[in-house]
């Protein structure tokens, strides 16, 4: 992101040392909130044991090394930053996994509609009398589906905040390297398979409310 403070662009780490304590301050909550979605929540020592981005999604756990199984490739995280003045949290941080590392051998393609098909759609509601047209955001769906087979990442001691560290006991995984060893169960942003499994799940979720026009609603 641009840091109007110093003038120039600055990523994820340079966020967290900021000059200015409350800049700091407001990134490292970012942060932090991005890693309790992806785990179990974030803030519960401190906020009556609830929470405040919900129960987090489960999409990664901190592990040791010596569980890595030997077969396996290990990744790295990549951490993106941005402000969306239009969001009810301004100041976001996503962590996403380094695929293109990883080998994948499955289905990774999804079918999307083509643009004549989305103006037929849009046209037909324009043109149904009393028709309504409704948009939903399906927020964190994405990295709340699960994959087939775990995947291997590893995090940097210095790009997890001290927060996370104390509500993870993250001390308890550091390698002797400084990199704490990650397990991915969930779609996480990156990985190759990600957006066919989350396809897949939002499918079978939303195909027992499929709408088929009857005669007699058609034109209504």
């Amino acid at each position: 992101v641009f840091d109007e403070d110093t003038g120039r662009m600055m990523e994820m780490r340079d966020l967290l040392k900021h000059p200015n304590p409350e800049i700091r301050k407001t990134w490292a909550k970012a942060v932090s909130n991005e890693y309790g979605r992806l785990m179990k929540g974030v803030g519960a020592k401190t906020n009556n044991g609830v929470s405040r981005v919900g129960p987090g999604f489960n999409t990664f756990v901190f592990i040791k090394k010596k569980d890595v199984p030997k077969d396996a490739k290990v990744t790295y995280a990549r951490f993106c930053c941005d402000i969306r003045p239009q969001k009810e949290e301004t100041h976001q941080m996503r962590l996403t996994v380094g695929g293109d590392r990883l080998q994948y051998e499955g289905e990774t393609s999804t079918e999307v509609s083509s643009l004549e098909t989305f103006k037929m759609h849009v046209n037909h509601t324009i043109s149904t009398k009393n028709a309504r047209y409704c948009c939903g955001d399906i927020g964190n769906m994405y990295t709340n589906s699960r994959l087939t087979k775990p995947e291997y990442m590893r995090i940097h001691i210095r790009d997890i905040t001290q927060e996370i560290i104390d509500e993870y006991n993250v001390m308890d995984y550091v390698n002797e390297d400084g990199y704490v060893y990650c397990e991915i169960n969930g779609a996480l942003y990156g990985l190759a398979q990600s957006g066919y499994i989350a396809n897949k799940d939002l499918k079978k979720h939303l195909k027992p409310f499929r709408y088929y026009p009857s005669k007699t609603t058609q034109g209504l």
